[in-house]
C-alpha cells in the first residue's frame, strides 16, 4: 500500500488537498472533512457511522462522539504524508495529509570532528556530501567515510571522477627582450715575456696588454611548458531555493489587430407583426381658392335628396271664406337645373402619422 499510495503524494499533499486513497466503496463508515498540518499541529477530523473509538497510524486514539471524531496532534509528521485511520470491524482507511512534505536538509559545510550534527544535516568530506541519519546517540566525531559510521551518515552526493586533462593551450607570444646586464669584464691578458737580459742595462718592462672585449649578451631562456590543468572540484551542496521575485510590470498593450473581413449577411428574419396604426395627423390648412374654371356641362340629374323634416305646425289662421273653385291651370314646364356650384379646393395632405 505504501508504494502504491506514494504515487499520489506529490499531486495531493503539495497542493494542500486532503484526499482519501481508499476506493469509494472500501470504507463507507469513515469520512474525512479535514486532514492537514498547520503551525506544527496535525488535524484530522470527520465522521464514522460505526464504533466508539478510532485510531490513527496505530499510535493515537480518540473517541467517536455523536458519530464525529477529531485528532489534534502536536509535532507529528507522517513519514510519507499519509495516515491510516482504523475503526474496529472496518478496513484501514488511508488519508493524504495536506500541507505536508518531507523535512529539508541543513547545509553545515565541511565536516568537523568537534561539531554535533543532527538528522538531515549535510556536510562535505573528501569531495563528497553526506547526510546525517536519525540516531539516538550523539553524532559527534563520527567520520562519514569510516565504516563504523554507517548508522550516522549516508552518502548524499558522491565525489565526481577527475575530469579529462584539458588540451594544451597555444604557446604564448614571445616576451620582449629584457635589458640584459653588461657582461663581465674579460680576463686581463697575460703579461708579455720578460726580455732576455741584455748584456747592457736591464730592458724596460713590457707594456700592459689591452683589456679584453665585452662578452656578447646571452640568449633569452626558453619559455617553460604549461602545467597540467587541476582536477575539477566536487559539486557543492545545492543552496536553499531563493524567494520568488516580484512580478514583472505589465507589458504595453499590443497594437489593435486588423479588422476581420465582413461575414456573410445573415438570413432575413421573419417579418414582425404590423405596428399599431399611428394617430391621424392634424388637418392641413385650407388651400387658396383656385381660379374658377369654365362652367362645365350640365351634369345628369342628381339623386333626389332626402325629404327635409316637416316644419313646425304654424299657427292656424282664421278660416277664410271659401273661394270659388278656380279653373285648373296648365302644368308649367319644368325649370332648368340650376348651375352646379364650384367644387371646393382639396385640403392639404395631413401630416403622416408615426408608423406603428
Amino acid at each position: 500500500m505504501k508504494s502504491l499510495r506514494s504515487k499520489f503524494l506529490l499531486s495531493t499533499a503539495t497542493l494542500g488537498l486532503a484526499i482519501s486513497l481508499a476506493p469509494a466503496s472500501a470504507n463507507a463508515a469513515i469520512t474525512v472533512t479535514t486532514a492537514k498540518i498547520e503551525a506544527g499541529i496535525l488535524t484530522v477530523s470527520g465522521g464514522s457511522t460505526t464504533g466508539t473509538l478510532i485510531t490513527l497510524d496505530g499510535s493515537f486514539s480518540t473517541g467517536i462522539v455523536s458519530k464525529k471524531y477529531n485528532f489534534s496532534i502536536t509535532n507529528y509528521l507522517p513519514a510519507d504524508c499519509i495516515v491510516d485511520l482504523f475503526v474496529s470491524g472496518q478496513p484501514v482507511f488511508p488519508v493524504v495529509i495536506a500541507n505536508c512534505g518531507p523535512d529539508g536538509v541543513t547545509p553545515r559545510g565541511p565536516w568537523s570532528n568537534l561539531a554535533i550534527y543532527l538528522a538531515d544535516d549535510v556536510v562535505e568530506h573528501n569531495g563528497s556530501a553526506y547526510r546525517a541519519l536519525p540516531n539516538p546517540s550523539t553524532n559527534t566525531n563520527k567520520n562519514p567515510t569510516a565504516g563504523t559510521s554507517v548508522t550516522f551518515w549516508e552518502l548524499f552526493v558522491s565525489k565526481g571522477s577527475p575530469g579529462a586533462v584539458g588540451a594544451l593551450g597555444p604557446a604564448g607570444a614571445t616576451g620582449a627582450t629584457g635589458a640584459g646586464a653588461t657582461g663581465a669584464t674579460g680576463a686581463t691578458g697575460a703579461s708579455g715575456a720578460t726580455g732576455s737580459t741584455g748584456a747592457g742595462a736591464a730592458g724596460a718592462t713590457g707594456a700592459t696588454g689591452t683589456a679584453g672585449a665585452t662578452g656578447a649578451t646571452g640568449d633569452a631562456g626558453a619559455t617553460g611548458a604549461q602545467g597540467d590543468a587541476g582536477a575539477t572540484g566536487a559539486q557543492g551542496v545545492a543552496g536553499a531555493t531563493g524567494a520568488q521575485g516580484d512580478a514583472g510590470a505589465t507589458g504595453a498593450q499590443g497594437d489593435a489587430g486588423a479588422t476581420g473581413a465582413q461575414g456573410d449577411a445573415g438570413a432575413t428574419g421573419a417579418q414582425g407583426d404590423a405596428g399599431a396604426t399611428g394617430a391621424q395627423g392634424d388637418a392641413g390648412a385650407t388651400g387658396a381658392q383656385g381660379v374658377q374654371g369654365d362652367t362645365g356641362a350640365t351634369g345628369a340629374q342628381g339623386v333626389q335628396g332626402d325629404t327635409g323634416a316637416t316644419g313646425a305646425q304654424g299657427v292656424q289662421g282664421d278660416t277664410g271664406a271659401t273661394g270659388a273653385q278656380g279653373v285648373q291651370g296648365d302644368t308649367g314646364a319644368t325649370g332648368a337645373q340650376g348651375v352646379q356650384g364650384d367644387t371646393g379646393a382639396t385640403g392639404a395632405q395631413g401630416v403622416q402619422g408615426d408608423t406603428g
